[in-house]
């Protein structure tokens, strides 16, 4: 043991003996040393099970111990339900003899835990940005109770919060924590996937004047990927083909036989998918006698059956295959797993490494199956449909070969978050002046960006709507509509909640939408697109109707972004003769197969398809989003559909060349002087609904497109 052990409180050496550690990992070596001898902020990032959440209490709880101060001491912010309730099993057992409490604090934590917290605030508080917004937005007297003298403030998978608006949400609770109560904590932020250090650092400082030291694991763990494709045939496919029955149960058997080991976690990119799976798995085990346990984990799962999931996987009896959305992604020590399966491409290169992290827990190597669907039967291009496979191939090189994954975006002006945090502010109070709301809420760092004449509008139009309401003496209060808002359900919440909604076309369903569309919104289901006619009332159908043309607007924002390093690797790949050695027999055929048949015509910026003109941008979402912005306001060009953010079809008379200079006249004027009569959905946030369209188009600008770059390739 190094020296660091000698300077710890008793109840850690021994929580070490019990647990057998014969040494500190370097990152808890850096961190403990950063933390005992500055006052500076501190990032954490390293491999996934690489030892940061060690890395940050030890320090934390070993500079609380002797004197502890009145109140919480230390404050942990997690992203999930999931994390929390893991860590505070941890915890309670590395706090076991030091009598420091520990307090897990969300939605589905009973309200008695919550009042005695407030009535004998003392030790460890472990919250989600909801609740914590909850908390600073109601009795100022119990939040400065609570937090008088905290000390340490550790943000859990810190990557998560970084480019969303939620993470601004924290950001301004902890503000107006710090405002309440008087105290000056420290910042310790962990993450697996943190590439970008200086944006990191501008975040966790967050406009405070501290210094910000990293702390950067060095530690390297083998991983083997194998990535597979199995491609399903057209339901009304020629006579003499692989009847698409077949061909799909040879894919679950498939499927069954990767994941048939003793523990195995397997990672869907949608609930419906992870319904399905589970499902089939299920039936397949009952006809083998199998007695290995399916289990589901997704966010709209009842409490108790998460619950009793998380139990099945720290449990190391039995069999158990856990079907898997993004909730299990981060941070939750789900014990030892012998393989961790991917259905179709992640959603990034940091998805990637977070899922992959879930294995090799213990030390080992961490292995990956990446099982890739072909679905003839989406209607969609058969360019498309490769692009599962290239992308798949793409986020490994990156992220396994390269250690890459993708910058954080943060968002420049965020409108819906303005608009939030202005009635949190009001809720409690009795009236506000102008001039004491843009000294307050303007001043906090998620709105350094944006101007007080930019936030004078936002605050008059909510007057017009009845939001808030003024008084002669330019008092401002929270109007009848804004009662509604504020007392409504979810009101701390600022992310939209993508529950499902089921389409139906003549009474019969067709699919189902994560999020709610609006009547005439254009939708794509299984590849088809389909017009949104009407939506129940209370939220449980929409019925639609095939869409010939069009570009898709209903859901915009729920798509997952793709980077531009990761298109511009898909589109070296394509170009390329390697054949990638994780690939099978299988997706090795069928990478050769798509190169042969579409890889000239698909790495082109321009080609000619049945009387339209389609443009592959390769240059990521935000790239492709600019274009399609572009071509929707370009005289004599009709954009007929869309394939974001792989390409676009067009009808036009136009060359290729004119077309390119057309492009680059539009950047050199601007989107002020483009966007015009074709305003696309920019209704992304939660709140959006309630600001000024040309406020919306300003962040949509800034935050959603890419204006400055290239759009098309040369």
């Amino acid at each position: 043991m190094s020296e660091l052990f000698s300077q710890l409180p008793d109840f850690l050496k021994e929580h070490i003996h019990e647990n057998r550690w014969d040494s500190f990992r370097g990152i808890q070596e850096e961190t403990f040393r950063i933390v005992m001898t500055t006052d500076s902020d501190v990032i954490v990032t390293s491999e996934t099970s690489g030892g940061k959440t060690e890395a940050a209490f030890i320090p934390a709880l070993t500079s609380v111990y002797g004197d502890r101060p009145k109140g919480i001491c230390i404050l942990y912010v997690s992203p999930l339900k999931a994390l929390i309730n893991d860590q505070f099993g941890r915890l309670s057992t590395m706090l076991r003899k030091s009598e420091i409490p520990v307090t897990g604090w969300h939605g589905d934590v009973g309200s008695n835990v919550k009042d005695r917290m407030k009535d004998s605030p003392e030790g460890i508080l472990q919250i989600t940005p909801e609740s914590l917004q909850a908390l600073v937005s109601g009795d100022h007297n119990v939040v400065e109770s609570m937090f008088p003298q905290l000390m340490f403030v550790i943000i859990d998978e810190m990557h998560a919060f970084m480019d969303s608006d939620r993470g601004l949400q924290l950001l301004c609770c902890l503000d107006r924590l710090e405002r309440i109560s008087g105290c000056s904590p420290r910042r310790i932020g962990l993450s697996a996937t943190i590439s970008d250090l200086d944006t990191a650092k501008d975040w966790i400082r967050a406009g405070r004047y501290t210094d910000v030291r990293t702390v950067i694991g060095k530690d390297r763990i083998d991983k083997n990927v194998a990535i597979s494709v199995y491609r399903f045939p057209r339901s009304d496919a020629v006579e003499g083909s692989i009847p698409r029955k077949e061909s799909i149960s040879s894919y679950y058997r498939a499927l069954y036989k990767v994941t048939d080991r003793n523990r195995c976690l397997l990672f869907t990119n949608s609930r419906e998918t992870a319904e399905i799976t589970a499902r089939s798995l299920r039936a397949m085990n009952d006809r083998l006698n199998d007695d290995r346990k399916v289990l589901l984990h997704h966010g709209r799962l009842s409490h108790e059956m998460r619950r009793s999931t998380e139990e099945a996987l720290n449990s190391p009896i039995g069999k158990v295959t856990v079907v898997s959305t993004s909730t299990l992604e981060m941070g939750m020590d789900v014990g030892e797993m012998d393989r961790i399966v991917q259905i179709d491409s992640p959603h990034g290169c940091s998805s990637l490494s977070q899922r992959m992290g879930r294995s090799g827990r213990r030390g080992g190597s961490q292995t990956l199956a990446i099982l890739c669907r072909e679905d003839e039967d989406r209607h969609l291009p058969e360019e498309v449909l490769g692009m599962n496979l290239i992308k798949s191939i793409a986020e490994v090189q990156l992220s396994v070969d390269e250690g890459w994954c993708e910058p954080p975006h943060m968002t420049v002006m965020p409108y819906g978050l303005l608009f939030h945090q202005t009635l949190e502010y009001m809720k409690e109070s009795t009236g506000v002046m102008w001039k004491d709301l843009e000294r307050d809420i303007l001043s906090q760092y998620p709105f350094r960006n944006i101007s007080r004449e930019d936030y004078r509008e936002l605050l008059r139009h909510m007057i017009d709507g009845r939001i808030l309401h003024i008084m002669d003496d330019d008092t401002l209060l929270i109007g009848q509509e804004g009662e509604r808002i504020v007392f409504g359900k979810d009101f701390h919440t600022v992310f939209r909640s993508l529950s499902e909604m089921e389409v139906r076309y003549n009474g019969e369903r067709i699919g189902s939408l994560e999020g709610m569309p609006e009547q005439g919104d254009i939708v794509r289901i299984d590849g088809g697109l389909w017009i949104i006619r009407s939506v129940d009332i209370g939220g449980r159908y929409a019925e639609a109707e095939p869409a010939d043309e069009g570009s898709v607007t209903g859901g915009r924002g729920l798509i997952p972004e793709v980077h531009p390093t990761v298109m511009r690797r898909m589109r070296k790949i394509i170009g390329s003769d390697d054949v990638d050695v994780r690939l099978t027999p299988s997706a090795s055929k069928s990478l050769v197969s798509f190169r042969e048949e579409y890889g000239r015509a698909v790495t082109s910026a321009f080609v000619e398809v049945n009387g339209l003109l389609r443009i592959h941008p390769w240059n990521g979402t935000r790239g492709f989003r600019t274009l399609k912005v572009m071509l929707d306001n370009m005289e004599d060009v009709k954009v007929v559909r869309s394939y974001e953010p792989y390409m676009i079809d067009v009808r036009t008379g136009l060359s290729p060349e004119q077309i390119r200079k057309g492009l680059e006249r539009m950047l050199s004027l601007g989107p002020s002087k483009v966007i015009g009569h074709q305003i696309p959905d920019i209704r992304f946030g939660k709140f959006d609904r309630f600001v000024p369209e040309n406020l919306l188009l300003k962040a949509y600008v800034y935050d959603h497109l890419d204006w400055n770059k290239r759009i098309l390739p040369v």
